[in-house]
């Protein structure tokens, strides 16, 4: 700046300097600002020194001195030393033109709060009978309603990125944005600010914000939690959560909110590969029960197939020469090689016991009802033999087909068998007794054994069971029906019994001991919670370090 520059401007500020009066030495008490409820700002005028002890004449002269330092300091560009001179004047000789000048110094600072207070005393102080008065106080009441509405520059930072955030003060909702975006415009005044995002706990702050000035705040949000209990069924699986091993057995702890995937395993056993969703606040329980790797059925369908070979090649060889044994027995022999090398060489090595038992039970299904539906139309055995074989055949290749659509387990297949078996004894112990007719009893068993089989089939596709369960029902039926007709033979000595009364005492027993068979073992494969576990535990320390421990836990 050049010099006659300079000085026209120190002219300029000169004019704002107090007219010559007369003063007693001692400066006049300050102005209540007249603003209530404004958060209070201590200005540089309100913590004046003592005064010298001059008389009037010098104090005009020191505060005069000030007032022009602060104009040379002004027009340099040292806005603060500017201050500090005309603060030191007004306090030696208080006069309202000195309270815009500070006003234009901190408004240069961008100190808005500061500057609009010395333009509110400014205002207040301008006597009313100066030439323009009134015009001076609405230019300069208009003057601080646009520095107080000069918004401030918000910027916010997250943690997550992205979160949205809210200022709001007494009257409502002033301003919203997203963290890491665009900068957010405020007026002047207190806001509470909260930040929120998806699976966070949302964080509140009471902030005040100046007029015009930028801010930058970093906000760190803490994830939304919630309880997970696992329980494994054997007690000693492994628990892995995302690929960690948190435990053994049982594990009982909180995660953030999301979505993790929770694999169970245990040796001999099907591993549980699941997803789960974590909700805020949310209990979530989870029971996996393992179950044990699936046995090959090679050997059963190998077996099976040996045996399905030699009845059917046995039956083919009684069509042809009924009058004779060597038929049966050579078709036996034939049958049984070409079922053996058919089932080792076709059965594949991972095929499962559920679907070598369904082939093989619809295999036996065919040739019963082969047999049954033969008699109706014919009495011949040459013709029920073929019909039989015809229908074995026809079930090994329908369940041959069907086994992959329909995959069955071991449980669903043992139903479907038990389902045959009892239905077609129904239909044979109600034909003895009867007395019915041969062609009617095969009627009678083919109706019984169907039923019998549709039972078995609803009964595995609704419940599941286990191979075990499933023959321990058997058993009991069959123990049944042996009770009872051993009773009968107990308390009827006569050796020509009727085969009626021997027929009702066994499906009588029959009925018995298969409903003893299923309350006695109606809780066999409910997942069994073990009362003691092995747990992984993490301990933390004072310091809020995790220790993996291993202990032992349960109900008791």
């Amino acid at each position: 700046m050049t010099w006659p520059a300079r000085l026209a401007l120190v002219g300029i500020l000169g004019a704002l300097a107090p007219p010559a009066r007369a003063d007693d030495g001692s400066p006049p008490a300050h102005v209540d600002t007249g603003f209530e409820g404004k958060a209070t700002i201590e200005l540089e005028i309100d913590r004046c020194p003592p005064p010298p002890q001059v008389d009037g004449g010098k104090m005009r002269e020191i505060a005069d001195e000030h007032y022009r330092r602060g104009a040379v300091l002004y027009s340099q560009g040292d806005y603060d030393g500017a201050i500090a001179e005309f603060a030191a004047s007004y306090c030696l000789l208080p006069h309202y033109k000195v309270l815009k000048a500070i006003s234009l110094a901190h408004e240069r600072l961008l100190r808005f709060e500061q500057a609009v207070r010395y333009l509110e005393r400014y205002v207040l102080e301008v006597p009313d009978d100066v030439r323009g008065a009134t015009e001076n106080k609405q230019t300069m009441s208009a003057r601080i309603q646009v520095l107080r509405n000069l918004p401030a520059q918000v910027q916010v930072a997250s943690s997550p990125p992205g979160a949205r955030v809210t200022f709001e003060n007494d009257q409502g909702l002033r301003g919203e944005g997203k963290a890491d975006d665009k900068l957010i415009e405020l007026l002047a005044g207190h806001y509470t600010m909260t930040t929120t995002a998806p699976g966070y706990e949302p964080q509140r702050r009471e902030v005040d914000i100046g007029i015009g000035k930028p801010y930058s705040f970093v906000v760190t949000l803490a994830r939304q939690r919630g309880k997970v209990h696992i329980l494994t069924v054997p007690g000693d699986a492994r628990i892995f959560i995302d690929n960690r091993l948190v435990s053994l057995g049982a594990w009982d702890d909180e995660l953030d909110v999301g979505t993790y995937t929770v694999e169970v395993e245990s040796a001999g056993r099907v591993s549980d590969r699941r997803r789960i969703e974590v909700a805020p606040g949310g209990d979530l329980a989870v029971t996996v029960e393992l179950v044990p790797q699936p046995t090959s059925g090679r050997r059963l369908l190998v077996a099976a197939g040996t045996a399905a070979g030699a009845i059917a090649g046995a039956s083919v060889g009684t069509a042809v020469d009924a009058s004779e044994s060597k038929g049966p027995i050579a078709g036996g022999m034939i049958g049984a090689a070409v079922g053996f090398l058919g089932s080792y060489f076709g059965a594949p090595d991972d095929i499962s016991s559920g679907t070598s038992s369904y082939i093989l039970t619809s295999s036996l299904i065919g040739y019963v009802e082969g047999i049954a539906g033969a008699t109706l139309f014919s009495d011949r055995v040459a013709t029920s033999s073929s019909v039989g074989a015809a229908g074995l055949l026809s079930g090994a290749i329908f369940s041959s087909v069907t086994a992959r659509s329909f995959n069955f387990d071991a449980g669903e297949a043992a139903l479907l068998n038990s389902g045959a078996l009892w239905g077609g004894a129904t239909g044979g112990l109600f034909a003895v007794i009867f007395g019915l007719p041969h062609k009617l009893s095969g009627g009678i068993v083919l109706g019984g054994l169907n039923a019998g089989v549709v039972a078995g089939a609803l009964l595995g596709r609704r419940y599941k069971i286990s191979r075990r369960h499933a023959a321990l029902v058997d058993l009991a039926g069959l123990g049944g029906m042996a009770v009872s007709v051993a009773f009968e033979s107990g308390i009827d000595h006569k050796a020509d019994t009727p085969k009626e009364r021997v027929a009702h005492f066994a499906l009588g027993g029959m009925a018995i001991g298969l409903i003893a068979g299923v309350v006695l073992t109606r809780r066999m494969d409910e997942p069994r919670t073990p009362k003691l576990a092995p747990r992984a535990l993490t301990i933390r320390d004072a310091a809020g370090n995790g220790v993996v421990g291993i202990g032992v836990g349960g109900d008791f």
